[in-house]
């Protein structure tokens, strides 16, 4: 009888701490990119992530989604920092993905029709190997319960996510 109450305490420790172990800035960021890398359902997928053009046919629509699944699926990444400050943190991440940017800049619509444009870029998305290096700040807050939350992406950062953030100038160093 005392070998399976302490067998049960035993148990409900482990439990109980582990639960405890995983409500922290850095391991919901983790749980986040995870996410992604699993393309769990919570992660919204839309070819008008790569592409402004809404008026495209399906097979094209699919490519473009195809690529975004890619790029998420290989995504990589390395916690950096993680800083709290009272109900709020930040966990700075370093992500590597493929260069997607470079390849869409080299391409002008106005030269080729609307169908070439998708072909080529597209053709070179898949083929693509470069990669690229970003820092994202992830921030987080406690919730009422006491449960750290990851606040929504910002445009900026879910571009860094797909390899398509021009504006970051550790891009190409």
């Amino acid at each position: 009888m005392r070998k399976k109450f302490l067998t049960l305490t035993f148990l409900l420790i482990i439990i109980l701490t582990g639960c405890e172990l995983s409500n922290n800035p850095t391991s919901k960021v983790e749980e986040q990119l995870s996410k992604y890398q699993m393309l769990d359902k919570d992660i919204t997928i839309s070819y008008t992530d790569l592409s402004n053009d809404v008026d495209m046919d399906n097979e094209t629509k699919q490519r473009y989604e195809k690529l975004i699944k890619k790029q998420y699926q290989n995504l990589s990444y390395e916690i950096k920092e993680e800083t709290i400050d009272g109900d709020t943190a930040v966990v700075v991440v370093q992500i590597e993905v493929v260069d997607y940017q470079k390849i869409i800049e080299k391409y002008d619509q106005t030269t080729y029709s609307k169908e070439e444009y998708h072909d080529k870029v597209l053709t070179d998305l898949e083929k693509a190997t470069e990669k690229v290096t970003y820092t994202i700040n992830f921030t987080t807050n406690k919730d009422e319960k006491g449960n750290w939350q990851v606040v929504p992406l910002t445009t900026i950062e879910r571009q860094k996510l797909l390899g398509m953030n021009k504006q970051n100038e550790e891009a190409y160093t």
